[in-house]
């Protein structure tokens, strides 16, 4: 805590990030956010593409501050388990993320067709909690479901990513009071 408070006020905050999302882990929460800035993308650089188009392409690596990861772009990161539902999550295009959710890997795992079904048509918003590089939320949105992530950057840019896919996405623990009115979520996802 000593050494997030010691920075200068208002100032880049890019290598705090991992002191940061340490207390995050520790349930040392809530950090003041807004102490300092993150890094912001260049606007000049054009490497972000339309929605919908977004969800599927390939994200660049310009999008993502890599301080304080040991790769320092999505092609070293996808060679790696970052976690147990993260193994070339970050390949859009190859990997098997743009399978997930669409077809079952095993008979109890629940499609967002067959889940969205049971809502009758009423579902329009959702809430993911997890690690994850957003494609429950991609695959919502291509049925019209606007869909709120919940992460933290643990062992990858999860938030980032999921931001430069166009999605929303919040960086907050489950220690945090989601900014959410009781029973106005008709869905939910979470990873364990």
């Amino acid at each position: 805590m000593r050494h997030l408070f010691g920075c200068a006020l208002q100032h880049q905050a890019h290598h705090h990030l991992l002191v940061i999302e340490k207390l995050i882990q520790k349930q040392c929460e809530p950090l003041p956010r807004r102490r300092s800035f993150a890094k912001s993308v260049s606007s000049k650089v054009k490497f972000l593409h339309p929605f919908l188009v977004s969800l599927w392409k390939p994200i660049s690596n310009k999008t993502v501050n890599w301080n304080g990861f040991n790769c320092k772009s999505f092609e070293c990161l996808n060679g790696r388990k970052l976690n147990r539902d993260c193994f070339h999550c970050f390949d859009l295009v190859n990997g098997y993320e743009n399978q997930r959710f669409v077809k079952s890997k095993s008979k109890n795992d629940f499609l967002v067709d067959d889940v969205l079904q049971l809502g009758n048509g009423g579902i329009i918003i959702g809430f993911d909690i997890g690690i994850g590089s957003g494609s429950f939320a991609a695959v919502m949105s291509e049925r019209n479901v606007t869909v709120i992530t919940s992460t933290l950057n643990v062992n990858g840019p999860f938030n980032e990513f999921i931001a430069a896919r166009g999605l929303f996405s919040v960086y907050l623990s489950l220690d945090h009071r989601f900014p959410f009115v009781q029973s106005s979520i008709p869905l939910s996802n979470s990873k364990k």
